[in-house]
């Protein structure tokens, strides 16, 4: 298989566990946790086949990565909070 053709065979397997949630229902918080932890793998693995890093420029590049991701997963967890709490409220919300 070519380089040119490995992206586009990830990314559909990627977009098919993205959709997974949303076919079944509301998983169980275990299950969520799970296919989110499958998906961010994933991901990390796509990066790291098509970046083609040498061993010292891994070890310079991984680290800011996974703080990165780790930042990005806060920003994350807080939006879907403040998502959660409106959709709960919603009902009770005033214009002002």
């Amino acid at each position: 298989m070519k380089k040119g053709t490995t992206t586009p065979i990830l990314l559909l397997v990627l977009g098919i566990l993205l959709a997974f949630p949303a076919a079944a229902g509301e998983p169980e918080e275990a299950t969520l946790d799970v296919l989110i932890s499958t998906i961010e793998s994933n991901k990390k693995a796509l990066i790291a086949v098509n970046l083609g890093l040498d061993d010292e420029e891994a070890q310079a590049f991984w680290p800011i990565y996974d703080r990165y991701e780790g930042e990005l997963s806060a920003i994350r967890t807080r939006l879907a909070a403040l998502i959660d709490d409106y959709t709960k409220n919603f009902a009770t919300l005033s214009d002002e």
